[in-house]
């Protein structure tokens, strides 16, 4: 019997995406917002002494290393499918596909996550500034009920379904939505820096201690939230070199995301230009914003309060906001002016929106390859001939993320960053890969435009080196926070999804052979265009 390679004998996919698209992308899904928001909120709390600034710029400068691999990979194999494709033509083929599955499902999660945010983070805030500034009691009722785990689940599933449609129609469709909401997005930094910018650290204890009257004891609400904490053990020693270290995995746990468009590159115009847009060009302009952010937000407000607020929404909530305090909601508080006030948490929603469609777009492109592959059933890598989308592989990965979402909201067996320690062991293989790929793929290396050396070393085999040491060290800080990690339950957790992927490769595997399928066959070659 013979039997094509792939399902397809073309993937059905154009290449349509422009740069913009591209770049926009990439800083949509390293995502300011939420980084800069979960870096406030947490940095000074409970890494006591980190620079948070510092720890930013040794993310970034590692980040580099990463998205390079990203690059150099992308444009010699330029096909949809992301790692999954690299680490499959390289080595060991279960090896990459188990660590492909495991990246996808964490996507997944991570859509499903920042699905919650849009509740808890974005509408809340948002109902809560403004019931403040008009005085109402049905909008601060309201921003109670969202940042309850049915109304996180019902927005955050809304949220999805219409990621998911919009992903039906197509990528143009998907991308200029994506255009509109980046735009608003950063006009709402821009306005939040403007406020900050504005105002004084005078202005804003004056500014808080009026909003937080009646609400946190005493006649200075701003000196309690810091008393308070201190009493509950809080402090601030200076500045503090392990603190920094070990923060570094709160930075990475955006710039992480400044590889994704790797995932659809099959479907990039003029591919060797543009990811060199996207991939670094995105992570220097992300790092530059958070690090104006950081400054700018630590100098109006103190050092000590945010890390005293930040500690006390965690163990002492009467001293502290009576919704979380993102830096969206603090920044709120120095200015009355309605219209302001909506551009600003108008613009940290949409940052909320970001991982649910641009997740799913990374995990629908996987499973498309791994089903060309006959890794999957075939059913799964059809594309509609009229939107070039592929149909079901949208419906998986909308489906997982609902349960991914059920399970964040309904039980504590996830947190935030659970998988961040699953998707730097899939990097660092890459970077094995990276490393060995100029050499165990020497003629597909050569016939590369990016065949780069230094000396006889290829560039591909340095930055992967550099970027598998950045990996390791960001794997053992995470290991050694229990806060980010959630403990060893949790890491269990997070490298389940490969130990399925191994075993379900093999048993696939066999099962085809018995057929007179060799899926061996297809990773030999770089998949149909």
């Amino acid at each position: 019997m013979n039997v094509e390679v792939f399902t397809r004998k073309a993937s059905g996919l154009v290449r349509s995406v422009k740069g913009r698209d591209v770049f926009i992308y990439n800083v949509a899904t390293i995502n300011i917002g939420i980084g800069v928001g979960t870096a406030l909120l947490y940095g000074p709390a409970l890494y006591q002494g980190a620079s948070l600034n510092l720890a930013t710029w040794l993310v970034v400068l590692g980040s580099l290393f990463q998205v390079l691999v990203y690059y150099y990979f992308s444009v010699t194999m330029p096909r949809s499918g992301g790692e999954y494709i690299y680490l499959t033509r390289t080595f060991v083929p279960a090896v990459g596909f188990a660590l492909s599955l495991q990246l996808a499902v964490w996507h997944q999660f991570y859509g499903a996550w920042l699905s919650s945010t849009f509740a808890n983070m974005g509408l809340s805030t948002f109902f809560h500034i403004l019931g403040k500034n008009i005085g109402s009691s049905g909008l601060l009722g309201a921003a109670v009920w969202v940042g309850t785990p049915v109304g996180i689940f019902l927005i955050g599933a809304s949220l999805i379904l219409f990621a998911a449609y919009l992903h039906h129609l197509g990528l143009e469709k998907f991308f200029k939505v994506q255009m509109w909401a980046f735009a608003i997005s950063m006009i709402g930094l821009v306005a939040l820096i403007a406020v900050l910018m504005s105002h004084t650290r005078a202005d804003f204890v004056t500014a808080f201690n009026s909003y937080a009257a009646g609400q946190i004891a005493g006649p200075s609400p701003y000196d309690t939230v810091i008393s308070v904490a201190r009493a509950g053990g809080w402090g601030n020693p200076g500045f503090n070199w392990p603190a920094t270290l070990k923060f570094t995995v709160w930075p990475f746990f955006m710039l992480a995301f400044g590889i994704m468009c790797g995932s659809f590159a099959g479907e990039i115009r003029n591919v060797q230009k543009t990811q060199l847009l996207g991939l670094p060009g995105a992570v220097i302009f992300t790092g530059l914003i958070m690090v104006v952010l950081n400054s700018l937000t630590t100098k109006v407000m103190g050092y000590d309060f945010l890390g005293a607020i930040g500690w006390n929404s965690l163990n002492a909530p009467q001293a502290s906001t009576a919704v979380t305090p993102w830096i969206h909601l603090l920044v709120s508080v120095l200015t009355k002016n309605t219209l302001l006030l909506v551009v600003i948490t108008v613009g940290f929603l949409m940052w909320s929106y970001f991982w649910v469609g641009g997740n799913m777009l990374y995990g629908t492109r996987a499973v498309l390859a791994w089903s060309m592959d006959r890794v999957l059933p075939e059913k799964l890598s059809f594309v509609d001939p009229k939107r070039h989308t592929p149909t079901y592989s949208i419906i998986v990965c909308a489906s997982v993320q609902l349960i991914l979402l059920a399970l964040y909201c309904f039980t504590p067996w996830l947190k935030s960053l659970v998988g961040i320690f699953a998707m730097c062991l899939t990097f660092a293989a890459l970077s094995v890969a990276g490393i060995v790929f100029p050499y165990v793929r020497k003629d597909m290396f050569e016939r590369s435009p990016v065949n780069h050396r230094i000396g006889k070393v290829p560039v591909l085999s340095i930055v992967s080196a550099l970027n598998l040491i950045f990996m390791l060290f960001i794997i053992y800080m995470f290991l050694i926070d229990g806060f980010a990690s959630g403990g060893p339950k949790a890491t269990l957790i997070a490298v389940t999804p490969a130990g399925v992927g191994l075993i379900y490769f093999f048993i696939q595997r066999a099962v085809k052979a018995r057929r007179g399928v060799n899926v061996d066959l297809a990773f030999k070659q770089i998949p149909v265009e």
